[in-house]
């Protein structure tokens, strides 16, 4: 086990904003090059450093007994820290011998600020930590790359590929000599119309402090604040305001629903969603009681397990594996079929026919992150088809809800929570103007 003020000096350098300030130097540059000159890198909060951040009062080894009682090896989860502090430093290595001004931040850090002042976002992390930083940025023209810092843990759909998790040499390389492609992912904007404009955005991960009694939200920021401020003389508070103040401002201004009621009251969120925007009760186990309008047409009713609406990038997240077919699914479906028919052309045994069959089916689920479509989903619909006549999936362009619910919620990529209860409005639409710039290297 480690000395106490080894773990006490180790827990206050993990909370350090590290900086470099770059040497001028000249680069001749093609015109499809493309070498920052500052660069923000957002890394990912550990789960080790979670644990130490919601029992401080605990030494490493009391830590790893509490851990050891929950089921989880504190030496594991020391490991994927260093995987992940590894990949970190190699990064800031890279830039640095680049001569690219760099800082880095972890989720805390992660301001408005610190975004409008780089040249490109960088993160080190996994999806998760990709989409945090994504929706915060709102200009087209602010690129975000991500690196996975541990692929034997994650797979990554939204980093580049996992050759270059501890090569990101290689990578600015191929910025420099331009072997790379703009890619630009669409995403979606949500308009909170009547009461729901009046909520506060709350970050998921500090509603899941809350309901554990670990941390409420400003507790965990001032002890973060604290800890920073005393290992850091100069350091200046407004580096570490609040992430969430994103959010755009209430207007009064007139907005007409598709039912014809008229409100005096909206906000545009300025935080975009790059997977899917999900629309329910905050209790799974409840029962979600919405209105829901597609392209303009009329307000129908709904219960179901809730909503998703994604974009190309969120087709293959959890849209997909709401709406995928399994290989046992398609052998069903055949052989009720062939006893329908009273024929036996397809053979529900032919397990190479079933498994092309399933995936074919599954394939049609998602689509390319730059398309200018939305896909929705209604979860588990109650009396759906029935009511309604149609598919409970399908495309659109426009969606406006209706909150019917009591205690519900509207999440952004699994990050930000609003309130949604009943009477409240919501506007899911698609502009180019709100797409993420990204890079491929395929």
């Amino acid at each position: 086990m480690l000395l106490l003020s080894s773990i006490v000096e180790r827990r206050v350098s993990q909370m350090i904003i590290r900086n470099y300030t770059s040497k001028p130097t000249a680069i001749n540059m093609s015109e499809k090059s493309f070498l920052p000159k500052k660069a923000l890198v957002l890394r990912k909060f550990s789960r080790l450093e979670y644990e130490r951040l919601c029992h401080s009062s605990l030494t490493e080894e009391q830590l790893a007994a509490n851990l050891s009682q929950r089921g989880s090896v504190y030496d594991t989860l020391r490991h994927y820290d260093s995987v992940q502090k590894s990949c970190l430093k190699q990064i800031e290595a890279s830039l640095e011998s680049n001569n690219i001004e760099y800082q880095t931040v972890d989720k805390f850090g992660y301001t408005e600020d610190k975004i409008n002042w780089a040249d490109v976002i960088i993160t080190s992390g996994g999806d998760g930590t990709f989409l945090m930083a994504a929706s915060k940025v709102s200009s087209r023209d602010k690129p975000v790359i991500g690196i996975n810092s541990d692929p034997t843990k994650s797979v990554g759909h939204l980093c580049l590929p996992s050759r270059y998790s501890n090569n990101f040499d290689k990578v600015i390389e191929l910025l420099r000599d331009g072997k790379f492609q703009w890619q630009y992912k669409q995403r979606l904007r949500v308009t909170l119309i009547g009461d729901a404009a009046d909520e506060e955005a709350k970050a998921l991960n500090d509603m899941r402090y809350d309901m554990r009694g670990f941390l409420d939200q400003d507790f965990d920021q001032d002890r973060y604040n604290q800890q920073h401020n005393n290992n850091n003389p100069n350091h200046h508070h407004h580096h570490h305001q609040r992430a969430n103040h994103l959010d755009g401002q209430c207007n009064n201004v007139t907005f007409k629903t598709v039912d014809g009621k008229v409100f005096h009251k909206i906000r545009q969120l300025k935080e975009r969603a790059l997977n899917e925007v999900f629309v329910g009760e905050t209790l799974s186990a409840r029962v979600s009681y919405y209105e829901l309008s597609v392209d303009n047409n009329q307000l129908i009713k709904m219960k179901s397990s809730g909503l998703t609406i994604c974009t190309g990038t969120g087709s293959t997240s959890w849209y997909y594996n709401i709406n995928k077919v399994t290989e046992q699914q398609v052998f069903s479906i055949v052989s009720i079929i062939n006893k329908v028919t009273q024929t036996n052309k397809v053979n529900p045994n032919d397990s190479t026919l079933i498994g092309d069959i399933t995936k074919q089916f599954n394939d049609t689920l998602t689509f390319a992150p730059t398309e200018p479509i939305m896909a929705y989903s209604i979860r588990d619909p109650i009396g759906y088809a029935s009511a309604v006549g149609h598919s409970h999936r399908g495309h659109a362009k426009r969606i406006e809800v209706k909150s019917r619910m009591q205690n519900a919620c509207l999440v952004l990529d699994g990050c930000q929570f609003i309130p949604f209860n009943d009477g409240s409005y919501a506007l899911i639409e698609m502009y180019d103007e709100d797409a993420l710039k990204t890079i491929s290297l395929e």
